[in-house]
């Protein structure tokens, strides 16, 4: 059967978008592997940067209802909680009382973000690789985590507000609950970070498939409280096995250096048996299960992705034409 791209899906590929071999990449969207490439798709290195098409494709886009009202408690939550904390240290007795206050809330602030960015890794490494699209209640959005490998711009298929929306809707009750019920200025503090930074992961992520970012995503960027293009660039290095953390992606380099995903995934399997898709290449799944050391599995990664890739590649080409029968 000839495929040909329909509305809304894009022919799959093993890297899509990814640059010529030869090509140079920018500094700060390169990923710190090796480049790789194999049938003229990278497996390790490959380049995303080309969104603007995506992006004058969905500009017209605007935010739902919902989105607008998630953002809107959102805000209101947050507003509330501020004051709350502000009004709690400055009623503290005593100059010296209100500055170890401050720094209570300071210490909190950052707990809370780097706690939701810890939180986002955990999440996206587990509806990457264990739910499948028929799974019950999170079965579609598992779909659209898995999808965004073959499609690096869905998250621009929609507006900005429609990114962030998809976990504001937890976040924002119980960041209204926070400000309601105006716990210590610390639980506060933590809450407000934790809950901000999770709802804003999404955003974040966008932000590294995004060609020009909005000033304040730049900012953010700079100051490291979203993720930066080469910090999630690995992540779209096959097999899609590392920097899952998504606020700003702090806890990627330790999770990396001390294989936290292996250890997590090896975890899962004794636990429950289940294998994640990562293992479906064999490295990675002997690394996890500690049958090589770091330095065999990426001297075997080197033939083991070409493996991983067909794979891949058959799975997906499989996927879009059951699209077509269907």
């Amino acid at each position: 059967m000839q495929l040909t791209a329909t509305a809304g899906f894009r022919l799959p590929t093993v890297a899509a978008n990814s640059r010529p071999a030869e090509a140079e990449p920018k500094a700060e969207e390169a990923s710190s592997r090796d480049v790789i490439v194999y049938k003229g798709e990278f497996l390790r290195g490959g380049r995303y940067d080309n969104s603007a098409a995506t992006e004058a494709e969905y500009k017209d886009v605007k935010p739902t209802k919902l989105d607008y009202a998630v953002a809107g408690v959102m805000a209101g939550g947050a507003l509330l909680t501020a004051v709350n904390i502000a009004t709690q240290v400055a009623a503290l007795p005593g100059v010296t009382a209100k500055l170890v206050g401050g720094a209570v809330v300071a210490g909190s602030l950052v707990a809370g973000y780097a706690s939701a960015d810890l939180a986002s890794g955990v999440f996206h490494h587990w509806i990457d690789n264990y739910p499948k699209p028929s799974t019950p209640y999170i079965g579609k959005l598992a779909a659209e985590f898995q999808g965004h490998h073959r499609d690096h711009y869905n998250l621009l298929h929609t507006h900005f507000l429609g990114n962030t929306s998809r976990t504001g809707i937890l976040m924002a009750p119980m960041l209204a609950a926070t400000g309601l019920a105006n716990p210590h200025f610390a639980v506060g503090a933590f809450a407000l970070s934790f809950l901000a930074g999770g709802f804003i992961a999404q955003g974040s992520h966008r932000w590294t498939h995004t060609e020009n970012p909005p000033p304040i995503g730049k900012l953010m960027q700079k100051l490291h409280l979203a993720q930066s293009k080469r910090n999630h660039a690995e992540h779209h290095d096959m097999p899609w096995a590392t920097n899952y953390c998504i606020v700003n992606g702090m806890w990627n380099p330790l999770m990396e250096k001390y294989d936290g995903w292996r250890k997590l995934e090896a975890l899962y399997y004794k636990i429950s048996g289940a294998e994640p898709e990562t293992w479906q290449d064999d490295a990675t799944k002997k690394l996890a299960l500690g049958e090589i050391d770091k330095p065999t599995f990426i001297e075997m990664q080197r033939e083991s992705l070409k493996v991983f890739a067909d794979r891949a590649k058959e799975r997906w080409e499989n996927d879009y034409a059951k699209r077509l029968e269907d």
